[in-house]
């Protein structure tokens, strides 16, 4: 069953973490814009959120005692995705830059991807990983 949009909140709607998380779980996308039947997260309108907001869930995280945070999405290749699904590997890259570059912060665990990206771009791992 879809969640019509009208119950879900928008990206500004969403706030920050206000303390640490578990793991130091911070959020770069929520939903997915790919419709599969089978999966729930596509049931949810997909959206990234901006870097400030993955920012600032990240510096709370450390602030609070994290040296490691992780970056969750149904699937990481769908932050910043094209309406034609191609992932969009420079904001992506960014994002991680950004991330790591937060004082204090020692390692980035990242949560799900899926492998059509890395099959159709071999390289998108050895970019996103240094």
């Amino acid at each position: 069953m879809k969640i019509p949009k009208s119950m879900q909140p928008t990206v500004e709607e969403i706030p920050v973490v206000r303390h640490r998380s578990t793991f130091g779980v911070a959020e770069i996308t929520r939903g997915c814009r790919r419709g599969c039947k089978f999966c729930s997260p596509a049931t949810k309108v997909g959206r990234s959120f901006p870097l400030e907001h993955i920012l600032e869930s990240v510096r709370v995280n450390v602030r609070e005692g994290a040296t490691e945070v992780m970056v969750t999405s149904e699937d990481m290749f769908l932050y910043e995705q094209s309406p034609n699904f191609e992932t969009i590997g420079p904001a992506l890259e960014n994002m991680l830059r950004w991330v790591l570059s937060v004082p204090g912060l020692q390692t980035i665990q990242l949560s799900h991807i899926t492998l059509a990206p890395v099959v159709k771009d071999p390289r998108v791992i050895e970019r996103l990983t240094p």
